[in-house]
């Protein structure tokens, strides 16, 4: 099996990273938002459920992006860029996955047909 370029190397670390901050601010979100739901019920309660709803809104992005990550891995650096830039789109813009879909997208296997 040929090497893979940089590009595909450095964009399939960047959907990696991508996802585990993502992942670790999701679950930050979900925590802090029941937090304060739970604490101070009258003043607090629609930021609670705003980072509540946030943070399930950047889980669903995580999973994207480990679908984004296991087509980088199996090379399918297309599918990895389509996906991770769709992983870093969904609310709050995760500027890790974004690069690493374009730099998949640019990759010399990208350009390649199957």
């Amino acid at each position: 099996m040929p090497e893979l370029s940089t590009e595909a190397n450095v964009g399939r670390i960047f959907i990696l990273i991508g996802f585990i901050v993502g992942f670790i601010g999701s679950i930050a979100m979900i925590i802090m938002g029941a937090a304060m739901k739970s604490l101070v019920p009258n003043l607090t309660s629609f930021f609670g459920v705003f980072y509540v709803i946030l943070g399930v809104v950047m889980l669903v992005g995580s999973v994207i992006g480990v679908f984004a990550f296991r087509a980088a891995s199996n090379h399918e650096f297309r599918n990895a860029a389509i996906l991770g830039i769709v992983s870093s789109i969904i609310p709050p813009l995760n500027i890790f996955t974004l690069v690493g879909g374009i730099l998949c997208l640019t990759s010399r296997e990208a350009k390649e047909r199957r």
